[in-house]
């Protein structure tokens, strides 16, 4: 048997064991939600049939593995192709405003107002905020601004919450939490976090007080953007009353940027007000995150320029009133584990040792 064949039989295998698995099919109603039948949809409410029912993506031959969404109900459909008609019919028909779909670990839920906010359909989106009680869809609100001010947070889709779909949801979001995380990434990842942030300025959007935290240390955001711009975002910020303390995040800004290690962008947040001495729940200060990633284990040739960098961290904040000796009591050391696990060890390199001298270790 030649391997060309042996391949068809394991593709046609795999095809008749996808077909077999059970599926929840598209319906009537989510076919017509799709396409926006209203006159069906009216028929299927009148006869009182099944609002709620859902069907699964189905996956087909060797895509089998792929991420499929499952337990997608009418209401989502016609949210996510914007047929409001549709989605009022259903609506006022009884439909489960709150169901979720979600992939099949049971990841990525979404509800009927996310998919209509994908959809950047903001009539639609209103209607179903205005529909539900103001609290279930207000948990993803920041995820919600983030995606949709980069890509509308300008001009020329609209300056108001009448037409603008990131100021709506930015004008319902009564968490400043949530606000001001979906705001701070919304401007961290956008091409543009200037004319992003001058464009909410224009339009009288107030700025919470944890917004440093993206520019400050977020991983990814340090490998898109240069310093430069994360300075003149979190400078932004800072000067629209942002908190350079904040600990919204566990860490505040500057443990952050301590833990980085970024020496930079820590100087820059001692100028404009950070304090190094604060302390997390855990008693964890900047100086301590400094200090908490202990690089070790390997040859001390490798290990110097790998330490060497939270050295010049540690021995900066020291500087700057970091006061090491706030970890002088075994408790305060419990939160230093790896350093003083790192600080046991018998062989350790000359950085190692200058690290662990600072805490008197």
């Amino acid at each position: 048997m030649t391997a060309t064949r042996v391949l068809r039989i394991l593709l046609a295998i795999v095809v008749l064991a996808a077909i077999a698995l059970p599926c929840r099919a598209m319906s009537p109603l989510h076919q017509a939600a799709a396409t926006g039948d209203a006159e069906f949809v009216k028929t299927w409410i009148a006869k009182k049939r099944n609002l709620d029912r859902t069907y699964d993506e189905p996956s087909h031959g060797i895509e089998g593995n792929y991420a499929r969404t499952n337990g997608i109900t009418a209401l989502m459909v016609a949210a996510q192709t914007g047929h409001i008609e549709i989605v009022k019919l259903l609506v006022e028909g009884g439909a489960n405003l709150y169901a979720e779909s979600h992939l099949r670990d049971g990841s990525n839920p979404r509800s009927a107002f996310d998919y209509a906010v994908a959809s950047g359909k903001i009539a639609l989106v209103k209607y179903l905020w205005t529909k539900s009680d103001g609290v279930r869809f207000a948990g993803r609100l920041g995820q919600h601004i983030s995606a949709s001010c980069r890509q509308y947070c300008d001009d020329r889709f609209g300056g108001d919450e009448h037409s603008s779909l990131p100021l709506f949801l930015i004008g319902i979001t009564r968490d400043d939490a949530i606000l001001g995380k979906g705001i701070s990434e919304a401007a961290c990842f956008s091409q543009t976090p200037l004319k992003l942030l001058a464009f909410l300025e224009k339009n009288a959007v107030r700025f919470p007080k944890n917004t440093l935290h993206c520019a400050a240390y977020q991983y990814t955001v340090r490998n898109q953007k240069s310093l430069q711009q994360r300075i003149d975002i979190a400078s932004f910020f800072l000067d629209h009353g942002a908190d350079p303390n904040d600990l919204g995040y566990y860490f505040t800004p500057l443990m952050g940027a301590a833990a980085a290690p970024d020496l930079e962008m820590a100087k820059f947040l001692v100028k404009r007000g950070a304090n190094p001495n604060v302390q997390n729940p855990e008693g964890l200060t900047a100086i301590g995150a400094a200090a908490n990633t202990c690089i070790h284990g390997a040859n001390p040739a490798q290990l110097e320029p790998m330490q060497q960098p939270r050295l010049v961290m540690i021995e900066y904040l020291v500087r700057a009133g970091s006061d090491p000796k706030i970890y002088a009591s075994g408790r305060a050391r419990a939160q230093l584990r790896i350093l003083t696990d790192c600080c046991s060890e018998k062989h350790q390199t000359a950085t190692q040792r200058r690290i662990c001298a600072v805490f008197g270790l």
